[in-house]
């Protein structure tokens, strides 16, 4: 008898491809399948995650995404999505605030509405200790308010 724990993610493994230094999940549904777990989209939260030298995106200990090399930025959050068919499932995202300011298209870095509920003007900073009502964010459009990207 032979027991090696060097193989056992081999019946998983064509249900990610390799593409463009990213590992994905082609078939999600299939994953669950195999797994032997309900896959109710409802039930189901994505988190995404990045650190200094990799980026994540799992269902809670499910990873559907993996690179050791893209960087955090709007366009690889939009290719992972559209890899894991993201618009097709519609889970629930958790993520930190910039993977949020990804999400809705806002511009990265010292910019002056940076919140994403309201128009709070951070370089007001004689205003920042004073006034606690901001202007509500009504709408994410490009190119207005610090909006460089439509919303994911």
């Amino acid at each position: 008898m032979e027991f090696s724990c060097r193989k056992r993610h081999q019946n998983y493994s064509y249900f990610y491809a390799d593409q463009d230094q990213l590992c994905f999940c082609v078939n999600v549904n299939e994953l669950f399948n195999e797994i032997g777990l309900v896959h109710d989209t409802k039930h189901w939260r994505l988190f995404i995650d990045s650190f200094v030298s990799s980026y994540i995106m799992e269902l809670p200990s499910i990873p559907v995404s993996y690179s050791a090399h893209l960087k955090e930025d709007y366009a690889n959050v939009k290719t992972l999505l559209e890899k894991i068919q993201y618009h097709q499932y519609q889970w629930d995202v958790c993520g930190d605030f910039k993977m949020l300011g990804f999400f809705l298209g806002l511009q990265g870095g010292y910019t002056k509405y940076s919140c994403f509920l309201c128009k709070w003007d951070s370089r007001a900073d004689k205003e920042n200790y004073v006034r606690c009502i901001w202007p509500a964010r009504e709408d994410h459009i490009p190119g207005k308010d610090n909006v460089i990207n439509e919303p994911l």
